[in-house]
């Protein structure tokens, strides 16, 4: 499983760093209440500690960009995320998903953005 966590049979996540279900929680926060830059913050801090946490924070970062024909996809580049998904990227090469993901978020935050196709 990615990042090293796991579900044990009653639901309750373990994990080898407590602070990886912290992170993950605080990006879904984030994404839902609309901050974005919690969501980039807490992306770099944990990302490269966790798969799990790198490959979240990239999906995240590709639906929001995706979100209102892409509305918010500035917002996420002046905060961050190219260098956060890149880094997310570098510290998980071996992890095929984390670089599938890291790949549709560079995408979503480029796609239909001159401004944004020459910083990836």
């Amino acid at each position: 499983s990615d990042g090293g966590q796991c579900e044990s049979g009653a639901g309750k996540a373990t994990s080898r760093d407590d602070r990886i279900p912290g992170w993950k929680t605080a990006m879904f926060e984030g994404a839902n209440n609309g901050s974005l830059h919690l969501v980039v913050d807490t992306m770099k801090a944990g990302a490269e500690h966790s798969r799990l946490v790198a490959f979240q924070g990239c999906r995240i970062v590709t639906l929001l960009a995706q979100l209102e024909g892409g509305a918010k996809r500035d917002d996420l580049c002046v905060l961050g995320a190219i260098p956060a998904v890149t880094s997310a990227m570098g510290a998980h090469k071996p992890s095929a998903k984390v670089q599938a993901m890291g790949c549709a978020a560079m995408q979503a935050l480029a796609d239909g953005n001159a401004n944004h196709t020459e910083a990836t």
